[in-house]
């Protein structure tokens, strides 16, 4: 069966990648949007390779952000028709083949005090050849 909308993080798009970064679609895993500062990236896990959050950097909104200062971030949105990327370091992914992808958020809706929920995805996705981001 497939994940519900609100269970899935990880996009339908194969991962890009320029020689130098690598860029994994995801998507907001709830019902609404949700400012920046209500997400938390808590792991990320590439072909059994955890990647450093300070190695990951989230292009949402024309921007490219580090994990690391989207939780300050209380006045920009992610809306749930929106796609983002996360942007890793290319030798994480393996080339001309599928990489496996483990990918953990964790939301606090500012609305709903003292909630906590955690979404978790592991899939296969494609490494395009082709770069366009």
């Amino acid at each position: 069966m497939d994940k519900l909308p609100v269970d899935t993080i990880l996009g339908e798009q194969d991962i890009v990648c320029d020689g130098k970064h690598c860029l994994i679609e995801v998507r907001l895993p709830w019902y609404r949007s949700l400012p920046l500062s209500t997400i938390e990236i808590e792991k990320l896990i590439v072909n059994d390779n955890a990647v450093e959050s300070e190695s990951i950097s989230l292009q949402i909104n024309d921007k490219t952000l580090s994990a690391e200062t989207i939780s300050n971030l209380t006045e920009e949105f992610w809306f749930i028709t929106d796609s983002a990327w996360l942007v890793i370091p290319a030798n994480h992914c393996l080339e001309g083949t599928h990489n496996k992808i483990e990918l953990s958020f964790v939301l606090y809706p500012p609305y709903i005090p003292g909630f906590r929920r955690v979404v978790s995805q592991s899939k296969l996705i494609r490494l395009s050849k082709e770069a366009s981001y």
